[in-house]
């Protein structure tokens, strides 16, 4: 992916101008202009907002690849953040069941399921329906909500 400053380079080039030139219609000085080209330095947005003019582009497509860097990262954030929340009540409810001190299987026949259900519940394979989820609240004394880390 094209980086700023070679971005800045190419739609120079391509309009046939000199660094120089530019700098100028910036008003801002040739070894200031060259640094950006350069990717030592970057304009602040009032040039960047001139340059995007000059070269009849978007800011968009200016910083396009830190537009890219920050989306792909919010994704990775958005799914790893939805993964916590999918595990959550996976993890809550090997809790609950830790701290009352029971087995996998002693806590199944409570509730009134097969152990091997249950433990598909604790790792996170399946979820119970409404009624199971709703004895397990009851069970332990605690909301659906924060069976599913709801506030």
């Amino acid at each position: 992916m094209e980086k700023f400053h070679e971005k800045l380079k190419n739609l120079r080039k391509k309009r046939g101008l000199i660094q120089q030139e530019v700098a100028e219609l910036l008003n801002v000085e040739r070894v200031a202009y060259t640094k950006w080209e350069n990717g030592k330095s970057k304009p602040n947005y009032e040039k960047l907002s001139m340059l995007a003019c000059i070269f009849d582009v978007s800011i968009d497509y200016l910083l396009g690849d830190y537009l890219e860097i920050s989306k792909e990262r919010y994704l990775k954030l958005k799914k790893q953040k939805e993964e916590e929340k999918k595990n959550l009540f996976s993890v809550r409810l090997k809790e609950l069941r830790l701290q009352h001190g029971f087995s996998q299987e002693e806590l199944a026949e409570q509730i009134g399921i097969k152990q091997n259900s249950y433990s598909d519940w604790e790792h996170g394979k399946s979820k119970p329906n409404y009624e199971k989820l709703e004895k397990i609240a009851d069970f332990f004394g605690v909301s659906l909500d924060w069976l599913f880390g709801r506030k």
